[in-house]
């Protein structure tokens, strides 16, 4: 690897390709593409002076050894060490790095905590860059993070957990917006296998049509890893769904090969149909730019932030003029509601972090924490409700629509119009009655079998 950092300096014209998704970046170029959605603009950082090229070769190592995201916070910590330095001409030296971490506040502790690692990694590069003094400073400090975990802990109802009105709402309203046509089946699965999975948005939107499988009669989905160091979908976990979201992915995926062929005019073979993602970016779509390369190199994928913006759209739509306040929506609050309730019924630390994805349980013991701390409040919805996909669309009718819709490529069910006054029929209360319980204890039992 230093090999090849160091050909990267002293060729300004080289190539290197990230460790992610294989994207080939030209080192002098003044902004990267480190992957499907990210984009650095390294020239920002030039005012660094002659320790620009120190630090962008730094970041040339992080797209070469960890994913975008993390490559990403190492930019952004730099532009906040850059803002809140005090001689950038000195950017390095001692009294600058003491001054900065002094100086920092808690609520920017993240920037706080890559600044620290990027400062240690450039160090192993370049030896002769930091002092000894900075060195030692920057291996002992610890950063303090006094807002994690305040959420969970104060069971905040606008940014911790859902409580049982919010969570019950939220999948009442998507279910009767889906019937109704007002929001797509596409995001309505990707909201459901949200709440389901606990997953993160970055992880939803790498899902590829092959990752569905079923095996001995059982439904599984292959969820990629993206926190642990590795290559692009290299690491799985295997989460077993029930049989009705199966099926209905199942659908759309048919729907999203259909599209996708068509538009090309050539049949795809297993590989290619097997890559495409499970929910479609429309965008390259609808400016008539597809093309095959597309498949293999991920860009008719979503972002993480189009995720998370569809999720919020989604539930907006499903709202209306309904005065109903959710607090912020977002996919954070749904992991939390997942640990919760998993630390709730009185599941242990790694368990959670089991279901959560982490690679820690360092990180799950709020969750464990909140449920001593607020056990009466924590609410029982959560057993009643999560399963708004059933019956309905199992119809033939209802494929058919969803097939239309993704060629049309025109989110249709998006009425310009709000929603008005929803009353639940008794076919709406039988397509959710059934609850979260058994959705969530196959997912329990299934980790307690595999841990």
């Amino acid at each position: 690897m230093l090999p090849i950092i160091r050909n990267l300096q002293e060729n300004q014209y080289s190539v290197f390709e990230t460790k992610y998704g294989g994207f080939k970046i030209t080192f002098s170029n003044p902004k990267w593409k480190i992957n499907e959605s990210i984009m650095l603009n390294l020239d920002s950082l030039k005012i660094m002076g002659e320790n620009f090229i120190h630090v962008k070769t730094t970041l040339a190592y992080f797209a070469m050894n960890y994913s975008a995201s993390y490559t990403k916070k190492m930019f952004y910590a730099m532009k906040h060490f850059l803002k809140l330095s005090d001689n950038v001409e000195s950017l390095f030296a001692f009294n600058n790095i003491r001054f900065y971490f002094g100086k920092v506040s808690p609520l920017d502790y993240t920037h706080t905590e890559s600044m620290k690692y990027l400062l240690l990694k450039m160090h192993t590069l370049f030896p002769s860059l930091l002092s000894s003094n900075s060195v030692e400073f920057i291996t002992e400090i610890e950063i303090s993070k006094k807002l994690s975990g305040k959420y969970l802990k104060t069971h905040n109802y606008q940014k911790g957990p859902f409580n049982d009105t919010q969570i019950k709402k939220i999948l009442e309203l998507t279910a009767r917006a889906y019937q109704v046509e007002r929001i797509s089946l596409s995001n309505y699965l990707m909201l459901l296998l949200l709440i389901y999975t606990g997953r993160r948005p970055m992880q939803i939107a790498q899902l590829e049509t092959g990752d569905l499988f079923k095996l001995d009669g059982v439904f599984y989905i292959n969820i990629p890893k993206v926190k642990q160091r590795g290559a692009y979908r290299k690491q799985f976990s295997k989460v077993q769904i029930p049989q009705n979201l199966f099926e209905n992915l199942t659908y759309l995926i048919n729907a999203v090969r259909s599209i996708v062929s068509e538009t090309l005019n050539t049949k795809l073979n297993e590989k290619q149909k097997n890559k495409l993602p499970i929910f479609l970016n429309t965008y390259h779509f609808k400016n008539n730019t597809v093309s095959l390369d597309m498949i293999e190199n991920g860009e008719l994928k979503l972002s993480s932030y189009q995720v998370t913006t569809k999720i919020r759209r989604t539930i907006n739509r499903s709202i209306g003029k309904l005065q109903i306040d959710f607090g912020e929506i977002n996919s954070r609050r749904f992991r939390y509601t997942l640990g919760t309730k998993a630390a709730q019924m009185g599941y242990s630390p790694s368990l959670i972090a089991n279901i959560l994805d982490h690679s820690s349980t360092s990180s799950v013991m709020s969750y464990v924490h909140n449920t001593a701390e607020n056990s009466r409040k924590i609410n029982e919805a959560m057993n009643e409700f999560i399963k708004p996909i059933a019956k309905k669309f199992t119809e033939k009718n209802s494929a058919e629509r969803e097939l239309v819709v993704l060629k049309d490529l025109i989110d249709k069910y998006f009425f310009a119009s709000e929603c008005e006054s929803i009353s639940f029929d008794s076919a709406i209360n039988l397509l959710i009655k059934d609850g979260i319980d058994s959705l969530f204890n196959d997912l329990i039992n299934y980790e307690v079998i595999n841990e």
